[in-house]
């Protein structure tokens, strides 16, 4: 499996042949192949194909965030009116 990071739009850019050079990972082999168009069916590639995009920033944050609400421990959730009081 590739090591560096390759991000998404490296992936469609490569697939699609925006350029006339390689410049990522796939050194050429897959450049213009034209499997795919989107990010988000460069993510759904199997983690050993050159083209497989990792999780963006934005999903690491998201699963960091879900994996903090889950320890937290509510009995009743708090309401609050239109000015940002408390009730």
């Amino acid at each position: 499996m590739p090591t560096k990071a390759l991000t998404t739009r490296q992936a469609v850019t490569c697939e699609t042949a925006r350029t006339k050079r390689c410049r990522c990972r796939c050194g050429g082999l897959l450049h213009g192949a034209g499997r795919f168009g989107t990010g988000d069916e460069a993510r759904e590639l199997a983690d050993d194909d050159a083209h497989h995009a990792g999780p963006t920033a934005d999903d690491r944050l998201r699963r960091a965030i879900h994996a903090a609400a889950d320890k937290i421990e509510v009995d009743q959730p708090a309401l609050w009116d239109r000015e940002g009081n408390e009730t």
